[in-house]
């Protein structure tokens, strides 16, 4: 595996985010770095410390390029209770938005920590981690 030209494209804070069944965003229509037809009613709020953190990098390995979505954030109750394959909405704080994962493979991988040292008056919140990685960029909603 060859890997070269590591690159951060973009840093972004994140004001919102929101999780979805990623079976219901079957027709959703990409046309570039854009995704249009995302429905509105399928969309659940993650009640999070403001602002997350929203970090997306290409690579290219073995001549393709790979685009990797990284979303820290801090959930502040344990709002988020999905079990089954999710895509998340995130706001960014200039009112726009991204969608991360779609209704096929590969989806976004979920990762829960919780820190319990009382070192930190936010330790007690459980930080969580989406990753997701595609060979086509991350989309904005439009």
């Amino acid at each position: 595996v060859h890997i070269q030209n590591i690159k951060i494209m973009k840093n972004k804070k994140v004001v919102a985010i929101f999780y979805a069944d990623a079976r219901n965003l079957s027709g959703v229509k990409r046309i570039g770095t854009e995704v249009t037809s995302v429905p509105d009613d399928v969309w659940n709020e993650i009640d999070i410390e403001v602002p997350a953190d929203l970090q997306i990098t290409s690579k290219i390995e073995d001549k393709n390029e790979i685009f990797t979505a990284k979303l820290v954030f801090r959930e502040l109750c344990s709002s988020l209770r999905y079990r089954h394959i999710a895509a998340y909405k995130v706001r960014l704080a200039d009112g726009s938005e991204m969608l991360i994962g779609n209704s096929e493979r590969p989806y976004p991988v979920l990762t829960k920590d919780q820190n319990l040292s009382s070192g930190n008056s936010n330790s007690q919140l459980r930080e969580l981690t989406v990753t997701y990685s595609d060979f086509k960029d991350i989309p904005y909603i439009i």
